[in-house]
């Protein structure tokens, strides 16, 4: 059994794997192709169903009219949105679409994503950590101090941080760790590793939770 999944992210920290160069919209993505987000979403789906992480295969997305990828504000535009997740040739229609974008300290964004996409026939998951998407890397702070092989000191309650202070905190912690010259690897690593128990403690990934098991429900 598998499972064909899209992944729309902000940036390429949260979606870019080793190799840039992409395949046409719809194509199965190669494991060099995968980011953080992959990785973590591939663990999340495997909890939640009864599909194996080999089963988990990533296509590639749709891109925007003018043929740039979606990253950043195309993701906050209705119309955009709407249209990457809508597929026309059936036969590369993803069986789910998951859509990561940071709250930023945009409280309602998440019910904004989710009136956008109503509607709409592809099942769908909206993911908005608060206040972003680095705060569920670096919830576990036993993964961390893991990766980066010393002890930073652990930040407060992840979920009260302002925005980009995750993104500023894990940066630095990169930076001054033996893997500075390959921050990517690094949050792979935690992607790959963090306690998933960890993250069912914050709200903002209890409502992924539910979504994604609704959306997969059948598989």
């Amino acid at each position: 059994m598998s499972l064909r999944v899209v992944v729309y992210g902000e940036g390429s920290g949260d979606t870019g794997g080793e190799t840039s160069q992409l395949p046409p919209p719809g194509s199965l993505l190669a494991e060099t192709h995968l980011g953080p987000a992959h990785e973590l979403l591939r663990r999340c789906i495997v909890r939640e169903s009864s599909i194996s992480t080999e089963g988990v295969l990533f296509l590639c997305p749709l891109r925007l009219p003018s043929g740039r990828h979606a990253k950043g504000s195309a993701l906050l535009d209705s119309r955009s949105l709407r249209q990457l997740l809508t597929w026309a040739v059936r036969e590369r229609r993803p069986d789910v679409a998951i859509v990561i974008v940071d709250q930023d300290g945009q409280r309602d964004r998440r019910a904004t994503l989710l009136s956008f996409t109503e509607g709409l026939s592809l099942p769908h998951v909206v993911a908005v950590p608060i206040q972003e998407f680095e705060a569920w890397l670096i919830a576990d702070h036993g993964a961390v101090v893991r990766a980066l092989g010393q002890s930073p000191n652990q930040p407060r309650s992840i979920e009260t941080l302002d925005p980009r202070e995750a993104k500023e905190q894990l940066a630095a912690w990169t930076a001054a760790s033996a893997h500075a010259a390959d921050p990517k690897a690094l949050r792979m690593t935690l992607a790959r590793t963090l306690d998933l128990a960890l993250l069912d403690k914050l709200s903002a990934f209890k409502l992924f939770r539910q979504d994604l098991h609704a959306a997969i429900s059948s598989w």
